[in-house]
């Protein structure tokens, strides 16, 4: 037996149900070159309105200059690269005497940060040289992870100009810097015994009056123990 076919009731219709579809929220979308939203995010750090403008002027920031360190960097740096006027490195005035009767300030560091940075040159043969044989490290957020995004550059490091920031432990910095001085002194003593006990060999030996007077009195003063005795 075959089914029975199913018809709709007299008083029974279609109804379609139309759901409206709202329309989608448009984001623009803009492709803006690395300089360009390098610059857009400096916009954004730029205060709000003209009154903090003149308030930020106002305040004078002694000792910047084109070599010296982002200021979230400055802590961790060994040298001072801002000068008396930064709050980090503890600086510290002091009287010192020049004369019977004059004096001059002399300010000292006090506190130093565990590494040195230095900005390196970003021509390939000037970096490899400072990475592979000096052994400098490229500054990245690997190492800093709380610094500021914005001081970062498409590639990984931070530039400035030419150059880019590359930093080392303290101890390995002042090996570097000590072993020029170093090498010059060794050269010197090793030639110092070279020639002695040749006929010309010429050894300065100051005599015993020379030794007792006053090395950083000028040269026309006359000096007791080494122009007349008592």
């Amino acid at each position: 037996m075959s089914p029975r076919p199913s018809f709709p009731f007299p008083d029974q219709k279609d109804e379609k149900v139309e759901v409206q579809k709202l329309p989608e929220e448009v984001r623009p979308f803009t492709i803006m070159t690395e300089n360009d939203a390098y610059i857009s995010e400096r916009m954004k750090e730029q205060p709000k309105n003209l009154s903090e403008v003149e308030v930020i002027d106002r305040e004078e920031k002694l000792g910047i200059h084109r070599l010296s360190l982002p200021d979230f960097f400055e802590p961790f740096s060994y040298d001072c690269t801002v000068g008396v006027s930064c709050s980090h490195h503890g600086w510290v005035k002091e009287k010192v005497s020049i004369g019977l009767d004059k004096s001059m300030d002399r300010w000292t560091q006090s506190k130093h940060g565990k590494y040195v940075f230095r900005w390196l040159s970003k021509v390939k043969r000037a970096l490899d040289y400072s990475i592979n044989v000096r052994g400098w490290f490229l500054v990245n957020r690997s190492y800093f992870e709380d610094a500021p995004k914005i001081l970062f550059g498409v590639n990984g490091g931070l530039e400035n100009g030419d150059s880019i920031l590359g930093f080392m432990p303290v101890k390995k910095a002042i090996y570097i810097r000590e072993k020029p001085g170093k090498d010059s002194l060794d050269r010197v003593r090793s030639e110092e015994s070279k020639h002695e006990g040749h006929p010309n060999f010429y050894k300065a030996r100051p005599d015993s009056e020379s030794v007792e007077g006053d090395d950083s009195a000028p040269l026309d003063a006359v000096q007791e123990g080494r122009d007349f005795k008592l």
